[in-house]
């Protein structure tokens, strides 16, 4: 990404790492949560790692998808499928939070 251009310049750190796995786990192992903002591929790929690292208990951090203008809402309509058919055990909708806004979102955390 430095090469690409795409470093914010006036950030308080900068950590560059060899490839996006071990920037992942950088980011991991440095957050409290993960919140999902409306995004493309790359988001919902992550999102979609930290939901399942969590549902196999490598971790217990706050997992939380602001769904803004309901953007996500066919994933969670796909997440319900898979309940129904038995694919995902019911219980996995504990492991996330579905917030309206950000505001939302940051009301959740400060109580976790």
């Amino acid at each position: 990404l430095v090469e690409m251009g795409g470093v914010f310049e006036e950030c308080d750190e900068l950590i560059i790492t060899q490839d996006l796995r071990e920037q992942k786990a950088v980011m991991a192992a440095r957050s409290d949560a993960f919140v999902g903002l409306p995004g493309g591929f790359g988001t919902l790929e992550e999102m979609m790692e930290r939901l399942t690292l969590k549902q196999l208990g490598f971790h217990h951090k706050p997992i939380i998808f602001i769904n803004t203008k309901q953007v996500y809402q066919p994933l969670f309509d796909f997440f319900e499928h898979l309940y129904r058919e038995n694919f995902a055990d019911s219980s996995c909708r504990e492991l996330y939070y579905i917030a309206p806004d950000a505001l939302d979102a940051i009301d959740r955390l400060e109580r976790d």
